[in-house]
């Protein structure tokens, strides 16, 4: 009799023990699967379509993270926003796209800027990666920055020698609020202000700041857009080489990534990216040196999938913004003086 009661236990308590291991697997399918439908794509670059995405999820974490762990431990932290294919090839070594992973999320949440080409190499010291993070511009390759870190720290330095270490929490990127992204239709990507024209030269390379914080104070655009004066930097100001008219670019959602292109307005070849964002924060745009074309090509890529490039121009008839794809919502609250000369 005291061997059937045995018995029974032994079963009740691996049909305990099943059933518990079950539920975990169930629970953690289930958050890995929201993690992937709330991550931003991004533009092609060397590595996978989704080691290079915008990480938006991740900017909000703070930079105070300064800990090293090992790539295994941060693998595991970061298991819904890196692909399986991309985590580390064992329990001590960082795989090469996990590395350009990292790279990405490491320089552009620092720059608001997501290099179009991240290669990794090998150096004479097989533990040590180099990681090359560069751009294409007018058949040149611009070079972003070098990072020469440990395969199984994730920690090094770049080229100029200062430190890096890529298991760093992403910094927070300038993310106002935009009230006007509830005015921007489901079927557009952006909204886009004009705000005036002006003479060339007007541009960051010729301390724009006071001349324009100054025309906005005087129009009302602060009232409107009160998060103007944030975007007077260069992480959110985009330019043209000969540039007079200057556009505010709003990005529906708030995790799209957005890429500029300059280009000739007469040939239409393309000359390279100005402007490359890490999130949908909003910015300006110089561009255009005539009205007979545009000068940049405007692509951007959000939860709803790759957009149509557009460019944005003034109308040769009135005067007024116009945008050449519909992705494009032209914004136009009732300022005081809507279309300056």
């Amino acid at each position: 009799m005291k061997q059937k009661k045995m018995i029974s236990l032994c079963v009740l308590l691996l049909a305990a023990g099943m059933l518990t291991a079950c539920g975990g697997e169930s629970s953690t399918t289930a958050e890995c699967g929201n993690a992937e439908t709330t991550t931003a794509a991004s533009d092609t670059t060397t590595a996978p379509a989704d080691t290079t995405v915008s990480p938006a999820a991740d900017t909000t974490a703070s930079s105070a993270d300064t800990t090293d762990p090992s790539a295994a431990e941060t693998a595991a932290s970061l298991n819904e926003t890196v692909p399986a294919e991309s985590r580390a090839v064992s329990d001590d070594t960082f795989s090469d796209d996990m590395l350009i992973f990292l790279a990405s999320r490491y320089y552009g949440s620092r720059n608001n800027w997501v290099p179009e080409f991240i290669d990794v190499d090998s150096t004479e010291d097989p533990d040590t990666a180099a990681i090359h993070l560069y751009d294409l511009i007018d058949n040149h390759t611009s070079t972003c920055d070098w990072y020469y870190v440990s395969r199984k720290s994730g920690s090094g330095e770049d080229f100029l020698g200062n430190p890096v270490n890529l298991n760093e929490r992403p910094i927070e990127v300038y993310d106002p609020e935009v009230p006007q992204r509830s005015d921007i239709p489901d079927t557009a990507c952006c909204g886009v202000q004009y705000i005036g024209s002006f003479p060339a030269g007007t541009g960051k390379a010729n301390g724009y700041n006071a001349a324009l914080i100054e025309y906005f104070l005087l129009e009302g655009y602060d009232e409107e857009y009160p998060f103007l004066g944030g975007l007077m930097n260069e992480k959110t100001f985009a330019e043209t080489q000969a540039a007079q008219e200057l556009y505010l670019i709003i990005p529906r959602d708030r995790e799209a990534h957005v890429v500029v292109t300059e280009c000739d307005p007469v040939e239409g070849s393309i000359w390279g990216r100005i402007y490359s964002s890490y999130n949908g924060t909003p910015f300006l745009l110089y561009c255009n040196h005539s009205e007979i074309a545009s000068d940049v090509q405007i692509q951007i890529t959000d939860n709803s999938g790759v957009h149509e490039a557009f460019s944005v121009y003034l109308s040769g008839m009135d005067g007024s913004p116009k945008a050449d794809k519909d992705c494009a919502y032209i914004l136009t609250p009732e300022l005081h003086k809507q279309y300056p000369d």
